[in-house]
């Protein structure tokens, strides 16, 4: 039911943003794809997450083999179209430091920066991620170093985007980029950040996250 369910809310909600979460495999198929550009009418986005710039760590990761070739094969036919695309880089300890390789295979495989956004998120200790914390486990002072080492290939994109980072965390000229998208409920500040002049618009910290780590990363700017 899946072109019937997005053509009614694409009807009943013609001005209203939507995005698709997907791991982008089923857009490998041309003619999948093609069906589905033509319902999914803008305003309308698809999320697709990079895992690595190699197959063997990506497929790990996704737990399907061939999954890396169907993603970017995904991707591709996903740019024939005029759907919004947000390729997402979720770090953890599997991946964290596959994120400049990452960001440079996209530069080569994608060099309109201008047709798409790439959105780095730290990850959430949920779900299965929750499941497997011994091997996912990533502090974020360690997450916000490779951000840091890797500056120079963010900058090269025109749309760039950091979820879940406390700005003090990451390197001045980074801090614009990060984004609070979690709820009130969700996040958690700390006396450090009271005085903070990088308060206004920031995360300060995922609540699970302080559970797991507690909150001596943060310092007052």
């Amino acid at each position: 039911d899946f072109f019937r369910v997005l053509a009614y809310f694409r009807k009943r909600l013609p001005g209203t943003d939507i995005t698709l979460l997907s791991n982008g495999r089923r857009f490998a198929d041309g003619a999948f794809t093609r069906r589905f550009l033509k319902i999914a009418a803008p305003p309308f986005s698809v999320a697709v997450p990079v895992h690595a710039a190699a197959p063997a760590l990506h497929d790990r990761i996704a737990g399907v083999k061939g999954a890396f070739a169907q993603t970017l094969a995904g991707l591709e036919n996903l740019f024939s179209g005029n759907a919004g695309v947000e390729i997402r880089v979720v770090l953890h300890r599997l991946n964290v430091k596959a994120l400049p390789g990452i960001l440079a295979l996209l530069l080569k495989k994608f060099p309109d920066t201008g047709r798409y956004r790439v959105t780095v998120i730290h990850y959430e200790i949920e779900g299965m991620s929750l499941k497997n914390q011994r091997r996912l486990s990533l502090s974020l002072k360690e997450s916000a170093a490779v951000l840091g080492a890797a500056a120079p290939l963010i900058k090269r994109f025109k749309d760039f985007r950091l979820y879940h980072f406390p700005r003090c965390l990451v390197r001045k000229e980074l801090r614009p980029l990060c984004w609070v998208t979690l709820p009130k409920e969700d996040r958690v500040y700390t006396s450090k950040c009271s005085g903070c002049r990088a308060r206004r618009g920031c995360l300060g910290l995922m609540a699970e996250y302080c559970k797991a780590y507690g909150a001596g990363e943060l310092r007052s700017l």
